[in-house]
């Protein structure tokens, strides 16, 4: 519904970009609704603020101010000075209206993009309760912060009256991460004597109707996705609403009979400083699955990526365009490695290593077993490492290769793909399934209001000694199927903090992955839990291995110091974790390697936030993260995708070097020709297997110091307890 209503909102535009078609306008039927702007809130409602919160309001809006120029392109000092910059004729309009001096200043002080204030918004939910006698009250906030901060303040102005166990009043939150269990009151009409306030983030402008709404205040905000291809970051901060939506959220109050809306901005902003439309959704949003889907349309000769997308409506820009073909070359989907692989002239992929080459290299790999006893030293290279390098700008016109054609066929990110594909050659698709349709769809968890260290202890058990956001994921699910009675599985949902309607569609995303798994070749039958492609998937650290292949080149380092911030590559700067994250209070006598799906920035956070990660380990980096080769200063140093190092002996890296070749060369093997994965250890492709997963599953144990609400204990991030049974082979110590 919400994209309808979008599309709709296009339609003349759209119209003219296919040479003016016909175009057949049917006007839906609305009561009337009253309208006021915050000029004549402030005139009919006296609304101040003591001195303190003035000042208060002024620095929120200047910082506000601030950081809105800075995310701009500004620099700091440019930003400030930019912030301080008085509109005239907003001033000169201000001083044209009826209004008394304090109604003046508070215009003036919140200027034409003002922050929303969280007192304004709870004086005129008051307002309306004392002056009307029913009808639901609507209000629009940017997001769950401000749902939370304007729920407590109500209670703390009037206890008695907007108090939780209130007889008189009834207060709903509502966003796109609430259980649906949790929605059913918002639709029941209340009892004689009972209002309805329901505070809400945009998810109510189209996606939700709640049908007996008379009053709507609309603070003017909304939070929209923007992503920074910069700093590989999204941002997720308030910006101004459009005319549409200021519109979409003005009809919500004349559904059943005619609505009065609140719109808490100037009608001067309405007027001049509102766009009519958000930006469209391709100039704020990454573009690598566009890419995918270009490159893979051959037979349209739609020529250059570049030259496809300048004849968009609305192209996106240069730099997103070139961050993605970045991102497309740092997850191998644009060119094969050009040192030890070559394609035939019938698609087919040869190594280039000669018969002697492959006979010492068998030799090795016992020996490497040997030798690899202790781990790497790691770091970040110098940031001189970490550039756009001339090869992705390259990408532009380049076809893909064998792994690119295969996620251009599936319908999820990219790097969801690649774990379906990854999880499915391993043998641990179940999980892998799990954690796809998670990352690809939504997080099962909803957040609790005021119950965030309750609902992070839960996430915490459900993890176990993984140390993973995402298998986190795997255990819900499992625990879920595992319930057979529905009161049971509600009774497990409400103390886990899970959204039941959710978990259902991911069950059935991965019943759909499967059957597309199986179409490609991947795996023997449509089965989630085929027998062959599940004999990993309770070994976590095989699993943790492939999610840090699928995920690269999304990698942060922490530190042994409580609380501060994970180092990201150099050309992306640092990022913090996420307090709901089962990861957000750990740490370890030496530096830790993260791997996540994404990470946001939000209005006042200093720097990007990730919310989901797993801690993996210097042999999963060395195997799986990015391309790996010898350093040309040092004998002894790996580099992995260009700008990580590993210090290791000389002689265990160039084994470790050649390993990693033959791993590469059955993958994109694999990718070339997908068949079902053979453990047989009398075969190549079993021993090599066999070889690689020992390594992983062997690796020594990391000592994690857990500072938990309750104790600080310290665990070890090892393998599940089912893992010491590696595939159907032995394992061998040495």
């Amino acid at each position: 519904m919400h994209q309808l209503n979008a599309f709709f909102s296009l339609v003349v535009p759209f119209s003219l970009a296919i040479d003016n078609c016909p175009k057949l306008d049917i006007p839906g039927r609305l009561y009337p609704v009253e309208t006021f702007f915050l000029e004549d809130i402030l005139r009919m409602t006296n609304f101040w603020l003591p001195d303190s919160k003035m000042v208060e309001l002024s620095k929120t809006q200047n910082a506000y101010m601030k950081r809105r120029h800075i995310d701009a392109g500004l620099s700091r000092s440019e930003a400030k000075v930019a912030s301080r910059q008085i509109n005239t004729s907003f001033v000169q309009w201000i001083e044209k209206q009826n209004l008394p001096p304090k109604a003046k200043k508070i215009l003036q002080i919140v200027g034409e993009d003002a922050y929303p204030n969280v007192d304004l918004i709870v004086h005129m939910i008051d307002y309306v309760m004392q002056n009307t006698d029913n009808g639901a009250i609507l209000v629009f906030v940017p997001g769950i912060g401000s749902i939370k901060d304007t729920i407590r303040e109500l209670r703390q102005l009037n206890p008695q009256l907007y108090g939780e166990h209130s007889r008189r009043v009834r207060i709903y939150p509502l966003h796109s991460q609430l259980a649906t269990s949790r929605q059913r009151g918002l639709f029941e009409v209340p009892g004689p004597g009972q209002r309805k306030i329901v505070i809400s983030t945009n998810i109510a402008e189209t996606s939700v109707t709640i049908e007996d709404v008379v009053y709507v205040i609309d603070c003017g905000r909304i939070k929209i996705t923007d992503y920074d291809p910069s700093c590989n970051t999204y941002s997720l901060a308030p910006v101004l609403v459009s005319k549409a939506n200021a519109a979409q959220r003005r009809g919500r109050a004349g559904r059943v009979q005619p609505g009065v809306c609140y719109h808490l901005f100037p009608q001067y902003v309405h007027n001049n400083t509102m766009n009519e439309f958000l930006s469209p959704e391709i100039s704020r949003m990454r573009l690598e699955d566009v890419i995918l889907r270009i490159k893979a349309s051959a037979l349209l000769k739609l020529g250059s990526v570049t030259s496809f997308l300048a004849d968009c409506m609305d192209p996106p820009s240069q730099s997103r365009i070139a961050r993605s073909l970045h991102f497309l070359y740092e997850l191998q989907t644009l060119n094969l490695r050009e040192s030890q692989l070559t394609v035939t002239g019938n698609g087919e992929i040869r190594s280039q290593f000669s018969a002697n080459d492959k006979q010492r290299m068998k030799r090795d790999l016992n020996e490497y077993c040997v030798s690899a006893t202790k781990d790497a030293k790691s770091g970040l290279m110098p940031s001189e490492y970490d550039r756009l390098p001339d090869h992705a700008l390259l990408g532009d016109c380049e076809p893909l290769n064998a792994l690119g054609k295969q996620l251009a066929t599936l319908p999820l990110d990219p790097q969801c793909g690649k774990l379906l594909l990854l999880g499915s050659i391993f043998s641990c698709l179940e999980p892998a399934l799990i954690v796809a349709a998670c990352l690809s769809y939504r997080d099962p968890f909803e957040i609790p209001m005021e119950r965030e260290d309750q609902a992070l202890r839960r996430r915490v058990e459900l993890a176990g000694d993984t140390f993973s956001d995402h298998w986190v994921y795997v255990t819900a699910v499992r625990k879920f199927q595992q319930l057979l009675i529905g009161h049971i599985r509600r009774q497990f949902c409400d103390e886990y903090f899970l959204r039941e309607n959710v978990i259902f569609e991911i069950l059935r995303l991965m019943k759909d992955y499967s059957k597309l798994l199986h179409e490609l070749g991947y795996i023997n039958t449509p089965n989630v839990l085929d027998r062959d492609a599940n004999v990993n998937k309770d070994n976590f650290p095989i699993f943790r291995a492939v999610l840090c292949g699928a995920l690269y080149p999304n990698v942060l380092q922490k530190n042994n110091r409580p609380h501060a911030k994970c180092i990201g590559r150099p050309s992306e700067g640092n990022s913090s974790i996420h307090s709901k994250s089962v990861n957000c209070n750990v740490r370890s006598v030496d530096p830790l390697w993260l791997v996540y799906f994404s990470k946001t920035r939000t209005e006042n956070s200093s720097c990007p936030t990730v919310t989901d990660s797993t801690i993996t380990t210097l042999r999963d980096m060395m195997f799986f993260g990015g391309s790996l080769s010898l350093s040309h200063e040092s004998e002894s140093t790996l580099v992995a995708g260009e700008w990580i190092s590993f210090q290791i002996e000389p002689k265990v890296a160039k084994l470790l070097k050649n390993l990693r070749d033959q791993l590469d060369y059955f993958l994109l093997n694999k990718f070339a020709s997908p068949t079902v994965t053979s453990w047989n250890s009398n075969t190549a492709e079993g021993q090599l297997l066999h070889t690689v997963a020992e390594l992983l599953v062997n690796e020594p144990d990391i000592q994690l110091v857990t500072n938990s609400s309750r104790s600080s204990d310290v665990r070890r991030n090892q393998q599940s307890p089912d893992s010491s049974r590696h595939f159907a082979g032995k394992r061998r110590d040495h």
